[in-house]
């Protein structure tokens, strides 16, 4: 086991840093370090601070080539030692609301009625389907701060949209509700990956004065 990195670069400097690296070092990364992660990436905003995100940490190798197989073979799945399913969970979500609800609102009962009982009846009036796409939205933040969390301690990943949904959620026993967003591979490239090419400022913002 490697012993923690040390977070190192600052925000911009993790974005700047950033690539999708498709080939890993299959070393082992510190459990710490990847807790720490998932714990940024748990910081993520959320509307009415629903936190709809769950994550399924793989890190077992028989796991790893199943996910594979439901991943169309994308070779990132082969070498990088922590593999992380990003679900959206609609009716946990739901569900939960009592934990998500903020600790000063325990001094005004009108402001935690408000939160928990206006929240709940405006997100019960959708429909599962409807709830489990407007999770699935919220998740995607959570999804960047995963990958500038790693990046700032040295480690690299790959967000891939790319496999079949009902196997994955299958082998790893997700609710038939919840939704597999992307899945991230996490660990140490082993290669450069490609710079950035991306739309201007200008091409792609309007300015309002």
């Amino acid at each position: 086991m490697h012993d923690t990195l040390i977070k190192s670069l600052s925000v911009p400097a993790a974005i700047e840093a950033r690539r999708s690296i498709r080939d890993f070092d299959i070393a082992p990364l510190a459990d710490s370090d990847v807790h720490e992660i998932l714990r940024l990436a748990s910081l993520a905003p959320s509307s009415s601070n629903t936190q709809p995100w769950r994550f399924v940490v793989v890190t077992n190798d028989d796991m790893r080539v199943k996910l594979r197989e439901a991943g169309f073979n994308q070779r990132q799945y082969a070498t990088a030692p922590v593999i992380i399913a990003v679900i959206a969970d609609g009716e946990d979500m739901l569900a939960s609301l009592e934990e998500t609800a903020h600790p000063n609102m325990q001094n005004d009962p009108a402001a935690l009625d408000r939160y928990i009982n206006g929240t709940r009846s405006r997100l019960a009036k959708l429909s599962v389907e409807e709830r489990q796409a407007w999770a699935a939205e919220q998740t995607v933040y959570a999804v960047s701060y995963l990958t500038l969390a790693a990046q700032s301690m040295g480690y690299d990943t790959s967000v891939m949209g790319g496999f079949d949904g009902a196997k994955v959620a299958a082998l790893l026993d997700i609710p038939a509700h919840a939704k597999v967003v992307v899945m991230v591979t996490l660990g140490r490239g082993t290669e450069p990956g490609f710079p950035h090419h991306r739309h201007s400022v200008n091409r792609i913002s309007r300015f309002i004065k």
